[in-house]
């Protein structure tokens, strides 16, 4: 973890230069052969501050580095990382910044290197005759990028919103197994069939999942769930609770029979 990293000590001049990194040993470390979606960037920024790599391209803590990193620890280690240096920026006290960083912190960890990206970045690290560059210039040009890349995060006003959910618009599909029910009046049979379909609709919208047990209250609120609408209708009846955008409002729609006039 984090606090087992911690233990190296700072790296003297000699060490550093003894541990010159090789291009392959860092990017074996940044894009794992046996993991899928390696977080490069902030592999490449828990890279500057607890490196360098041992021969095979992993990343080493512990008394004397005896313990090689997996990738479990080394994602938990990320998000320690990043949050604090979201922290450090913010340069404010904690409790008053905390609700910031924990909105920015999705947005920053979902941020990736490509290859490409990681040469471009450090150009301008100058490597020796065997291609190998010294460590303390790879921190600074990391760290550096660290900052610029946080940094414009923090100054961007939709990072901390996240992705936004999407609006359950109607469906053809959906519209059609529910119109035998859109009549004034239902058998017993239909109105049986109706409920259970609402309960599969809304029942994980009304209630979490600890709070599926409680089948009184889910049904009667499931049938107050507002309709989605008919296929062509694109009027998102919860924009205000998903803060979405309002030029959806009327985008996509049409009357319905039946309807009058807007209100003046």
């Amino acid at each position: 973890s984090a606090t087992a990293a911690s233990l190296r000590p700072p790296l003297t001049a000699r060490e550093s230069e003894a541990g010159a990194t090789r291009w392959e040993q860092l990017t074996r470390f940044l894009f794992p052969p046996d993991l899928e979606h390696a977080e490069s960037a902030g592999r490449l920024e828990l890279f500057a501050k607890y490196g360098p790599l041992d021969e095979e391209g992993r990343l080493r803590g512990g008394i004397r580095g005896a313990h090689a990193h997996t990738h479990g620890e080394i994602h938990l280690m990320i998000r320690h990382e990043t949050r604090e240096a979201l922290f450090a920026l913010l340069k404010k006290p904690r409790a008053t910044v905390e609700v910031i960083v924990d909105g920015v912190l999705p947005a920053a960890l979902e941020q990736v290197y490509t290859v490409r990206e990681v040469e471009e970045l450090l150009r301008d690290v100058k490597r020796d005759g065997q291609e190998r560059m010294k460590f303390w210039e790879l921190q600074a040009a990391i760290l550096a990028s660290r900052r610029r890349r946080l940094g414009a995060l923090l100054a961007d006003p939709r990072a901390g919103r996240g992705r936004r959910p999407r609006a359950p618009f109607q469906s053809a599909a959906t519209e059609a197994i529910l119109s035998p029910f859109d009549k004034p009046q239902l058998n017993d049979q239909e109105f049986e069939r109706c409920r259970r379909q609402k309960v599969t609709m809304y029942a994980s919208r009304v209630a979490h999942l600890e709070d599926q047990n409680r089948a009184d209250q889910i049904l009667g609120n499931v049938w107050i769930c507002r309709s989605p609408g008919d296929a062509a209708d694109r009027w998102d009846r919860y924009c205000a609770y998903r803060y979405s955008a309002q030029s959806l409002l009327g985008r996509g729609m049409r009357p319905r029979p039946g309807d009058g006039p807007p209100a003046a």
